[in-house]
């Protein structure tokens, strides 16, 4: 077990909730059986959506990637193509472009063909 594991299932409010659960599935074994089933479910659930991004992957030119790197992608991709900074802000959930500079700066096309590998407030950029 990793340190983190230990600390955490070494909490006192952890410890205590896993008492009351332990309890409610004692008193109630179809309170167990029930949270089981859905357990099961989203395990299912998420073996299929895994097969099917898999498959729609393999249908593209873009390497196996999990779905929240595919983010990281898109923003690339759009910045790569010279799109705004702001409306890929915009399209990523962010209100201004500090992330998108931070993150994906080297990505960003100048319009005097430098590219920016980081921010630089220094030099007025």
């Amino acid at each position: 077990m990793v340190e983190a594991e230990i600390e955490v299932i070494c909490n006192p409010e952890y410890l205590e909730l896993a008492r009351i659960a332990l309890g409610h599935f004692f008193y109630h074994p179809e309170a167990l059986t029930e949270a089981m089933e859905v357990m099961a479910a989203q395990e299912t659930a998420v073996r299929v959506l895994l097969a099917h991004w898999t498959r729609i992957l393999a249908e593209t030119t873009v390497r196996y990637r999990n779905q929240y790197q595919t983010r990281h992608t898109f923003a690339s991709m759009l910045l790569m193509a010279g799109e705004p900074e702001l409306t890929v802000a915009k399209l990523l959930g962010h209100a201004t472009v500090e992330m998108i500079r931070r993150h994906y700066g080297r990505y960003i096309k100048q319009p005097d063909g430098l590219i920016l590998r980081g921010e630089y407030r220094e030099l007025g950029c």
